[in-house]
Formats: structure tokens, C-alpha cells, sequence
């Protein structure tokens, strides 16, 4: 019990916390246009009241003939309060306009903002919580929006429900209660309702991000030639269209049931309507109620019955909106995915850098129950849950689904390995793919936490190092590394974007990365715009390597990391670049991760990574001497450019 209160209490405490983060970026972004729409919010409210009010003076003016001139009083006023609401409505929808354009800014900035200050890289790692990060680029365009115009809407509704209530009571309370009773259950099933398709939303956003990357393939430009050729688009379409299948046959039945029950409680709300309307007209004989008095009361009856719909429709929207925005919540309070020091230690002017591994063990924390998961995110009842489970095992047997290979995977990427870098010292990594040769990189650059051991850069351990200065130590050039569509100055100073403007240092690190053949037939040079986006040069993806490599340059760092530097170079430009490999790393410390055996005979020990162990460690002659795993993987790829079977390892 105690459980369930818990977590009652947290599912009505997230909603109020997420609306209170958007209000505040929303008054952050134009505090005078926020309190312009109050003051629009009031007059809106209040204008119903009036318009009620009036009518009943004109009424009763007009039946008692003596009170002609009050009732064309009545009706100025009247007319005033329509000609009021047209000229602030008109406002309203400026206002309104000019205050989402502005939140959308401040949204994008905050939540930006908050995803540069996570130091790691599990949030965008982790599928879990990939799937929000889609789901909030998406929402971060027009999630301000929607809030600024249903909350105000729910507000408005609310403000002016409160006035024709007061009306009702005053005639009779009790009528006034069962009116509000009658609708309440419209209310409860509507925002249930909306809240079992936010959790479907929610609970399907993996086949949704699957479905829209079929879309994206069948679209996009870089897939279109081996679309074309291989004739795919059938295949893709296919799985664009089951995937939405599955998704829509959870939709519907969500849907059927929710309809439903908004038959039967609209009925009930219908029902209060008219027993309000018998009650008045029964008390029409009455002597203290003259013909305006009907008129007002019949008014309000309807204007309420309208406004609880109204505000049932409203209020479970503006909490579905809350509940959209309690991902932002989540990131903007979100704690940080490494710990970080509080007082970071300096490595100086530490020249090239020494590392250490000892004893590191380390797996990935992809593995969250989604169970727990939904325990935890949500308070929803246990016979919504098996129908929400049962549609999706049904819709995964049906496209024989199978799990991410990361949630198969229950062992550790890297088990208790040791070994050191000495500074200065050039070493390569070799392995298997999936050996966990990128994983050492990961953890040596702080993007997660190690399980157990330690690992230490000149001596310190790299937690109690600032992250910011360990980082600037290092220059990397990653397996994945960024293509950005900017000019070729600026896709080179990325790696030290303050010397932007240093053309001496940008032409000495094109000239390292053998670019400048490359600069000198461009048509503006470094100021030529790379990548077809916005009409610039499209470069190969040697080229793009190329740029990579210069990147590392601007750096004057004392450790140079390089993931697989030449995977997209031909075998000449390889040799081009890497017999100046020694000169370009002089004084500087290299770990450098490579396939290419003609690459990593250069470096001074070599260490053979095998099921996240250290299996061998050597010079070049050394290992080969050994007649171990490196040396049985050097023979393979020596095989394949002799023309036999092509073997990667």
C-alpha cells in the first residue's frame, strides 16, 4: 500500500514540477507578453459573465415597458463586451504567436544547454534513452506552443467556470453540485484515456523510431543509388508499413474503448443538462423570478454544462502536455552519467602524457528491466498494462522481432585489463571486432564510468582529473567522426576552434593530413562549403578521413588518439600520410586502433585485444616471432592482398 501511494503521489507531483520547468522558460522568454495574455486571459473570462448579465437587464427591460432606454443601455454594453473579445482575441493570437516563436528559442537553448553539460555519452548511447532524445528533438519544436495555448485555454475556461458556478448558487447550490458531478466522470475517463495513449506512445517509441528510419531510407539521398539498384523499395516500404500496423492495431483498441465510455459519460453529463433545465423552468411561476431571471439561469445552465466539457477536453490535454514535457524535466534535473570532481586536479604543462589500465573492468548499462522501467515512469492499472503487453507480444511474434544484440549481451566488454603507456611512446591496439578496442578509448576519454580498477594519467586517477583540461589533452580522431556541412576552415578548426583565424596553424595541420592538393583545386579554397546540404563540394570518404586527421593537429595535445585513422583511405594515401607518422607525433604519446597491419608496424608495441583481455603485447617482429593471434591475423590479411580470400579482422 504504502508503494502505491508512493507512487500515486510522484504521478501527480511530475506533472505539477513539469508544469511549473515550462512556465518558467515560458516566462523567461517575454515576461510582458505573459502578463498581456493574463490580462487577455481575465477580460475573456470575465466577458461571458457580462454578456449573461446583460442579457437578462435587456429582457427585463424590454417586458417592462417603462425600462426601454435601460435595456438599449444594456444592449451598448452588450455589444461593447462582443466588439472587447473580437479586438483581444486578435491581440491574444499575436501575443501568443510572438511567445511560442520565443519559448521554442529558449526551449532549444535550455535543453541544448543541458545536453552539452552531460559529460558522458550514455544518454545518447543507451537505446532507452535514445528514444527520448528523438522524441524531444521532435517535441522541442512545438511543444511550447501547445502548451502557451491549451494551458491558456484550461485557465480562461477555469476562470470563467468559477463565475457562472457563483451564478448557479446563488439560485441554488445544490444544482450547481450535480452539474459539476455529472460531468466529473467525463473528466476521469477522458484524461485516462489520454494518458493510456501517452503511455503507448511512450512504451512504442522504439517501433515508431523504426518505422521512421524505413521512411528515412526510402527518402533520403545517401541510400537512394543502393535503393534503386538492388531494388529495395518494396523491402522497405514493407517495413514501414507492418511496423505502423502493429502500432495502429494497439491505437485502435485504445481507442474503441475510450470511445466507449465517453458515450456513457457524456450521456451522464447530458442527463445533469437537462435535469438543470426542468429545475428552472419548474420555478418559472415563481414571483421572485421575472423572465430575465429565466433567461440568465438557462444561459448559465448551458454555458456551464459547455465549460466542464470544455474543461474536461482541456484539462486532460494541458496534462497530456505536461506529461510530454516531463522528458524535459528529466534532462534539465538529470544527474550527471560520470561523477565529476569537485575540485578537479591539473595535469599542467605536462608535455606527452602517461597512461595507465589496472585491473578495468567495465560493461555497458544498456540492461534496464521494462518492467521496473514502467513501474517506476508510470501509475497505470495492471488490466491496461496486460493489454498494452499482450498487443505487443502479439505484434513482435507477428514481425518475429528479436532484442538489440546490447540487451543479449550480459557480459563484460572488458575484464580486468592492465597495461601502461609510457610518454612519448607510440602504441596500436589490435583485435576482433567487438574485442572492446573503442571501449578503452571511451573510458580514457571519461564518456562512462569503469566498473572496477583504475585508470590513471600521469599518475592521477583520470576521476579526480578536470574533465575539461583532460580532454583538451587529448587530440582523437574517432571511427565515427563528424561530417559537418560548414566551409572547410571551419570543419578544420573544430579541433580548436580558437585558432579559427590562425591561418598559419590551419594550413600546417591540411599539410600534415595531405590536404592541401585537395584545397588547391577548390574553388574558394578553405572557404569552399564541404557537403551537399547547402550546395557545397561533396567530398569522398577519404577525403573526409583526411580532414579528420587535421583536426587532431590543431591540437597541442600531449596524447593522440587515432580509431581506425586510415579506414577510409586507399593504400597510397595510407602510406602518404603514415610515413610522416613519426614526425607529426614527435613528443607526443599515441594509442592508435587500426585493421591496417602496414599502419601498425610503425608504432613501438603492439597489444592484441581478444575478448577484453590482453592476449599478446609486443613490437611488430615480436609478436610475429610468438606465431600467436597476431601473427595468425597478419597472415590472413597478408593473404587477402595476394589476391586470395579477402579476410577482415
Amino acid at each position: 500500500m504504502k508503494v502505491k501511494h508512493v507512487l500515486k503521489m510522484k504521478h501527480i507531483q511530475e506533472p505539477l514540477q513539469t508544469a511549473g520547468l515550462l512556465g518558467k522558460m515560458v516566462w523567461k522568454s517575454g515576461p510582458r507578453l505573459m502578463i498581456c495574455m493574463v490580462i487577455f486571459m481575465l477580460i475573456e473570462a470575465g466577458a461571458p459573465l457580462i454578456q449573461l448579465y446583460a442579457s437578462k437587464q435587456m429582457i427585463d427591460g424590454i417586458v417592462e415597458q417603462e425600462a426601454v432606454i435601460y435595456a438599449e443601455i444594456w444592449a451598448v454594453i452588450y455589444a461593447g463586451s462582443l466588439v472587447m473579445i473580437s479586438v483581444v482575441k486578435s491581440l491574444e493570437k499575436w501575443v501568443k504567436a510572438m511567445l511560442s516563436e520565443r519559448s521554442m528559442i529558449t526551449v532549444n537553448s535550455l535543453l541544448i544547454d543541458a545536453f552539452d553539460r552531460i559529460p558522458g555519452m550514455r544518454f545518447f548511447e543507451d537505446p532507452k534513452y535514445r528514444d527520448r532524445l528523438e522524441t524531444l528533438r521532435d517535441r522541442s519544436t512545438w511543444l511550447p506552443s501547445q502548451f502557451i495555448n491549451i494551458s491558456s485555454n484550461l485557465v480562461t475556461a477555469v476562470m470563467s467556470l468559477a463565475g457562472v458556478v457563483l451564478i448557479i448558487a446563488y439560485l441554488s447550490p445544490v444544482l450547481a453540485v450535480i452539474l459539476i458531478l455529472s460531468t466529473a466522470p467525463f473528466a476521469f475517463v477522458h484524461n485516462h484515456y489520454n494518458e493510456m495513449e501517452w503511455e503507448y506512445h511512450k512504451d512504442y517509441a522504439p517501433v515508431r523510431r523504426r518505422a521512421a528510419y524505413a521512411r528515412h531510407i526510402l527518402l533520403g539521398r545517401r541510400s537512394a543509388k543502393e535503393v534503386r539498384l538492388f531494388g529495395l523499395g518494396s523491402f522497405f516500404l514493407d517495413l514501414y508499413q507492418s511496423a505502423f500496423k502493429g502500432l495502429y492495431s494497439v491505437l485502435r483498441n485504445i481507442q474503441v474503448r475510450s470511445a466507449r465510455w465517453s458515450v456513457l459519460t457524456g450521456f451522464l453529463s447530458g442527463a445533469g443538462t437537462g435535469l438543470g433545465y426542468f429545475w428552472i423552468l419548474s420555478q418559472s411561476h415563481s414571483n421572485s423570478f421575472s423572465v430575465g431571471d429565466i433567461s440568465l439561469y438557462l444561459g448559465a445552465v448551458f454555458q456551464l454544462s459547455t465549460a466542464l466539457r470544455d474543461i474536461a477536453k482541456e484539462g486532460a490535454d494541458t496534462l497530456d502536455i505536461w506529461r510530454m514535457g516531463r522528458d524535459f524535466f528529466l534532462f534539465m534535473n538529470a544527474e550527471k552519467d560520470i561523477r565529476l570532481p569537485s575540485n578537479g586536479e591539473s595535469l599542467g604543462d605536462a608535455g606527452p602524457l602517461a597512461v595507465e589500465f589496472k585491473n578495468v573492468t567495465f560493461r555497458y548499462p544498456f540492461r534496464e528491466a521494462a518492467a521496473g522501467s514502467r513501474e517506476n515512469e508510470a501509475d497505470v492499472n495492471e488490466e491496461d498494462l496486460d493489454m498494452l503487453d499482450e498487443l505487443e507480444d502479439e505484434e513482435m511474434r507477428e514481425h518475429d522481432e528479436q532484442p538489440e544484440p546490447n540487451d543479449m549481451h550480459t557480459g563484460d566488454v572488458l575484464n580486468r585489463i592492465s597495461f601502461s603507456v609510457s610518454p612519448g611512446e607510440r602504441i596500436a591496439i589490435v583485435g576482433a571486432n567487438g574485442s572492446g578496442k573503442t571501449t578503452l578509448i571511451k573510458l580514457l576519454c571519461r564518456f562512462y564510468e569503469y566498473d572496477e580498477g583504475e585508470i590513471k594519467v600521469n599518475g592521477k586517477d583520470i576521476r579526480k582529473i578536470d574533465l575539461q583540461e583532460l580532454r583538451n589533452k587529448m587530440a582523437v580522431v574517432f571511427q565515427e567522426f563528424g561530417k559537418y556541412e560548414l566551409s572547410l576552415r571551419y570543419n578544420i578548426a573544430v579541433g580548436r576552434t580558437e585558432a579559427l583565424g590562425d591561418e598559419e596553424k590551419l594550413r600546417t595541420a591540411a599539410r600534415s593530413a595531405k590536404l592541401e592538393p585537395i584545397i588547391e583545386e577548390l574553388p574558394e579554397g578553405l572557404e569552399t562549403m564541404i557537403g551537399p546540404e547547402w550546395g557545397g563540394t561533396d567530398f569522398s570518404g577519404g577525403q573526409w578521413q583526411r580532414i579528420a586527421l587535421a583536426r587532431s593537429f590543431m591540437k597541442d595535445a600531449g596524447l593522440v588518439i587515432l580509431d581506425e585513422p586510415a579506414a577510409s583511405l586507399d593504400i597510397r594515401a595510407e602510406y602518404d600520410i603514415f610515413r610522416q607518422f613519426h614526425s607529426f607525433t614527435e613528443g607526443k604519446t599515441v594509442i592508435m586502433i587500426s585493421h591496417r597491419f602496414s599502419t601498425v608496424k610503425m608504432a613501438d608495441r603492439i597489444l592484441v585485444l581478444k575478448n577484453g583481455r590482453i592476449a599478446e603485447e609486443g613490437s611488430h617482429q615480436e609478436l610475429m616471432d610468438k606465431n600467436g593471434e597476431y601473427s595468425r591475423m597478419f597472415r590472413m590479411q597478408a593473404k587477402s592482398f595476394q589476391g586470395k580470400d579477402e579476410v577482415y579482422c
